[in-house]
């Protein structure tokens, strides 16, 4: 990786004492706080769509940079790195809000997913809506926060995407020549966009060889005029509705089994955002799922209703076979990490009584027993990928100050904080819920969310794949609830939202808070603005929200809400309420073989021929995802690789113009929602 970024001294002395005042700014949290209002409408209008969210943290770092930049002619004073961090951070917090509380998941699978059998539906108020969001705004901050000195700030782990971020920050700020030199080169460049989406990177260079540079946008027209695109084309498709479905392989295969191609802007950007692997994974579970499985399925009887019907179509039946193949992928993980945790604490002590162990059952007489330390062998397993043991040295310390008193941010004050976010957690809850959710089983869920959120953390120090998940709460919670409790399933999904929301959260701060390190922002001033930024997106997602459920049908063609499907047969499965005909079969062989792909995945990561392998989360998603929103991210994927082959240095220009279609595409559809309103006709074809 590029070593432009911060180093520690500079982070240590901007973490203390009085600059950190210096760089909490109001116009820096402000800007954070509106940029974060157009991500956070981007993740509700794709979350509610096709189940995917985006971070989009280069995107905010250039928007505030070139925001603020641009009243320079008023004398304002240069927008700092600090503060362009706080602006990051702000709109994460913001952004991301969405996903944390669920509103593309747990709350429409409650209101719209739940039926009288499992105590459904269950429909939420306005003010119920913003306890709850405001419930789970804290702890997930509070996560990151105690975890950033043993997990988020040591140097044996690249953090490929928060690296790439920071040398974009570095360079934008100009702090010195060779940051354009080596700002973001197209080996390195993670897909970080791509919130559930996330794909793994390269690591960085190989054998010191250094790419072409990556070009910066220095004006705001580089995001604003594919917005303003994207925008207007989105309200041109709501006049012309064949634009989004068209049939691209007939009108048999469009009609009967749901193929179809969509010109959305947003789905060719985001195909971009994620590059040709990642989309070409997706497709191949497309191929699979909708072009043989789903015909399989139907001929077979075992989904003889409308192939787009949850409860008797293909769809409802494929869900399990995504489902088996997405659990499969992150558990694995989940493994791997937990695996290199323990190696890394204990694999010297374990090695040395392997070995007397060995040698006492060899029968050898007068052997020494094997006491030195022994640094062991990062090829000998599975899971191994070149990692070291961690060096506690490597731990900077950012609890004391220049005087030897303890700082305000210190570990006192985080553990009181999270203390007390635990009682606020339940508190609304229970406000919302009352008897549905008993209390113990929102306390479980949040502290089950530590381990997931640890493990989502490390996998995006690593890889940028966050393998948190709510799957391991579910099933604790599942052994804990009578199966014939009348709100098993609502308690169930509920605690795996607690649990998935606070570890999502975690880890995408944890991610701004090594962006922060390495180009020495203080992370008190970061930690503000995510609490400041949770607040205030914990009541704008409540108004995204309700933006699209009241003014279109739920699930409908436009809002299909998979992730609220696949959370509820999650927790039948759990519960074990029962698999559709035939679905058992598949699911379990389709899961075996992505245990297998997985772990061959991680142990050869850099062989060239492991990108043929499908990943298992990019499989699911074409399966429990309809080819239309598939197809256009494949036809951006390709465009990206097609592009990047006759100018490599390119690419964050092009990863930008991306985005700004993804934000535009969000923007249009409030155009959409006010010409739907006011009762205007599409034209139709």
């Amino acid at each position: 990786m590029s070593p432009s970024a911060g180093d520690d001294s500079e982070f240590l002395h901007s973490s203390r004492g009085p600059h950190s005042s210096q760089n909490f700014t109001w116009r820096a949290l402000i800007v954070g706080l509106l940029v974060g209002i157009l991500i956070n409408l981007c993740n509700t209008y794709y979350g509610l769509q096709t189940g995917a969210g985006a971070q989009l943290p280069t995107v905010s770092a250039l928007l505030g940079y070139l925001v603020i930049n641009s009243f320079a002619k008023f004398n304002l004073a240069p927008l700092s790195k600090a503060e362009n961090v706080l602006i990051v951070s702000a709109a994460t917090a913001t952004g991301c809000m969405p996903g944390t509380a669920g509103f593309t998941e747990v709350i429409p699978a409650l209101e719209y997913v739940l039926g009288p059998k499992e105590g459904g539906p269950v429909k939420m108020g306005w003010m119920n809506m913003v306890i709850w969001s405001l419930g789970l705004s804290f702890f997930g901050i509070l996560f990151a926060a105690l975890l950033r000195d043993r997990l988020i700030f040591p140097k044996v782990w690249p953090w490929p995407g928060a690296t790439a971020s920071a040398n974009v920050i570095n360079a934008l700020h100009g702090r010195e020549k060779e940051d354009f030199e080596n700002a973001v080169a197209w080996d390195s460049w993670p897909h970080r966009e791509t919130g559930l989406l996330h794909g793994a990177a390269d690591d960085g260079e190989e054998d010191g060889d250094v790419t072409e540079p990556t070009k910066l946008p220095r004006n705001l027209s580089l995001i604003l005029i594919p917005a303003a695109w994207s925008a207007l084309f989105t309200v041109f498709m709501y006049f012309m509705p064949i634009t989004k479905d068209l049939p691209l392989f007939g009108r048999q295969a469009a009609r009967k089994w749901l193929w179809t191609f969509s010109l959305s802007p947003g789905f060719f950007g985001s195909g971009i955002i994620m590059g040709p692997e990642i989309v070409l994974h997706m497709l191949t579970g497309a191929i699979v799922g909708w072009g043989i499985l789903s015909p399989y399925a139907k001929g077979k009887g075992w989904a003889p209703g409308d192939v787009g019907d949850w409860e008797t179509g293909s769809r409802g039946w494929l869900i399990w076979i995504s489902l088996a193949c997405l659990s499969a992928d992150t558990l694995v993980k989940m493994v791997w990490i937990y695996f290199k945790v323990i190696r890394e604490k204990y694999g010297d002590w374990l090695f040395r009584g392997w070995e007397n162990t060995r040698l006492a059952l060899a029968g050898q007489r007068g052997y020494m027993p094997v006491r030195n330390s022994i640094i062991i062998n990062n090829n000998n397993g599975p899971f191994d990928d070149q990692d070291s043991l961690v060096d506690e040295t490597e731990h900077p310390t950012t609890t004391g100050t220049p005087d030897g008193q303890e700082s305000p941010y210190g570990g006192y004050l985080l553990v009181t904080i999270f203390v007390v976010s635990i009682p606020v957690c339940i508190f609304a809850t229970q406000s919302v819920f009352g008897n549905k959710m008993p209390w113990y089983y929102t306390f479980l869920s949040i502290l089950l969310a530590l381990p997931v959120a640890m493990t989502g953390i490390r996998g995006l120090a690593e890889s940028d794949f966050n393998a948190g998940s709510g799957l391991a709460a579910q099933l604790v919670v599942a052994t804990l609830t009578p199966r014939t409790k009348p709100d098993s399933v609502i308690i169930n999904i509920l605690s795996g939202a607690i649990a998935k929301g606070g570890a999502n959260q975690a880890g995408d701060l944890a991610f701004d808070l090594k962006i922060g390190q390495l180009v020495g922002a203080p992370p008190d001033v970061q930690t503000y603005g995510q609490i400041a930024g949770s607040i205030f997106g914990a009541i704008v997602s409540c108004f995204t929200y309700r933006l699209f459920t009241a003014r279109f049908p739920v699930p409908g063609k436009f809002i299909q809400i998979p992730n609220s499907f696949l959370q509820v047969s999650t927790a039948k499965m759990v519960l074990n309420k029962g698999l559709p005909s035939g679905a058992g079969a598949f699911a379990l062989g389709f899961g075996i073989f992505f245990v297998v792909a997985t772990v061959v995945k991680m142990r050869f990561q850099q062989r060239w021929w492991q990108v043929f392998i499908p990943s298992g989360v990019s499989f699911a998603i074409g399966i429990f995802t309809t080819p239309v929103f598939t197809l256009s991210r494949v036809l951006g994927g390709l465009f990206m690789w097609a592009y990047l082959r006759r100018a490599a240095s390119e690419q964050l220009m092009l990863v930008v113009v991306a985005s700004g279609m993804l934000l535009g595409e969000s923007l249009g559809s409030l155009g959409e929602l006010f010409l739907s309103a006011v009762k205007v006709p599409p034209l139709g074809l």
